[in-house]
């Protein structure tokens, strides 16, 4: 129940359950997971997003500067990960993992849907580069920056806006669907005698205002999002790791979103991010990080919206 100055919600429901299928009954293990929160279920400090009001405050100061009461602005209709849930949304998701000798594949599905029709906005993070973008806006978490005022601050993320115009007169009427698949592989194995592994990350995601089992992939989806990712590790000495990555990601909105004024045509984005670095282990519980990173990014429709550069993170690093 969620109670404050500005809102009086009432009671409101959260149910999650997961049910796990061993192999010896469905060949496959299989993990199936279903939820359901309620909109008048608002907890910053829980595993799922608010999406539906904006928290209450004392003052306008943005977000991480000094002085703020402001915590974590909503979400809107957020695209979401598997395993990340939001309030007022239900949803299913279905998880398998296969070993077949050093190959470990992941394998999942997410289907989700808004409870009611808040939000005439999407949003959604950029998996690519997303730590060297939240360090464009170091210190505090500031919201609607950018060329086009769009991009939202998060701790280590970014996310962007992404206004609907199918909605009446900026009335929220449509509940947002959504719908994830997700691709894991990690494979290891030795290289010249030496310790060898590779990460991969695919993930598939839609927006729209249909359900969909599947990631929908044409013009029907208000906004498509694909990402990969690569990481490689190889242990060429004992105390010394190379590190290498490689990521790309697509993002296409289609004419129920906001348009250019200049090209008259919706998100078109391209962002790809090229790695290499090196771990070095100093001693006990110390290490030395080393990163080096190519990247790029390009909305073809939004002629303002580029960058691309190089960064350099060295860290030195020390438990106790």
């Amino acid at each position: 129940n969620y109670l404050s100055p500005n809102y009086n919600l009432g009671w409101g429901e959260l149910m999650s359950g997961k049910i796990q299928f061993p192999k010896s009954i469905t060949f496959i293990p299989i993990e199936v997971h279903a939820f359901r929160i309620s909109p008048n279920v608002i907890n910053n400090n829980a595993i799922f997003w608010n999406t539906s009001i904006v928290e209450t405050r004392n003052n306008n100061i943005p977000a991480g500067a000094v002085g703020s009461t402001n915590i974590l602005q909503p979400f809107a209709s957020s695209m979401a990960p598997i395993g990340a849930m939001t309030n007022n949304r239900q949803g299913i998701n279905l998880n398998s993992e296969i070993e077949l000798n050093r190959l470990k594949l992941s394998v999942a599905l997410g289907m989700a849907g808004e409870l009611e029709a808040r939000s005439n906005q999407i949003t959604y993070s950029h998996p690519i580069n997303q730590l060297t973008r939240s360090r464009m806006w170091r210190w505090n978490f500031p919201v609607n920056v950018g060329p086009y005022q769009r991009y939202n601050v998060a701790f280590r993320d970014v996310f962007e806006t992404v206004n609907l115009k199918d909605d009446s007169l900026g009335i929220a009427i449509i509940p947002k669907k959504f719908s994830v698949t997700e691709i894991q592989a990690k494979y290891n194995n030795k290289l010249f005698y030496r310790d060898f592994y590779i990460f991969m990350l695919n993930r598939y995601s839609s927006a729209q205002s249909f359900w969909s089992p599947i990631t929908v992939t044409n013009s029907s989806a208000y906004i498509r999002h694909y990402s990969n990712e690569i990481e490689a590790y190889y242990q060429i000495r004992k105390r010394l790791v190379l590190t290498g990555y490689a990521g790309y990601e697509r993002i296409i909105a289609n004419y129920d979103t906001e348009l250019d004024a200049e090209t008259l045509k919706p998100r078109n984005q391209e962002g790809i991010g090229l790695g290499i670095g090196c771990d070095i282990d100093l001693g006990k519980n110390t290490g030395l990080f080393i990163r080096h990173r190519w990247f790029q990014f390009e909305d073809r429709n939004f002629n303002k919206d580029q960058f691309k550069g190089t960064e350099t993170v060295v860290e030195l690093k020390a438990y106790f």
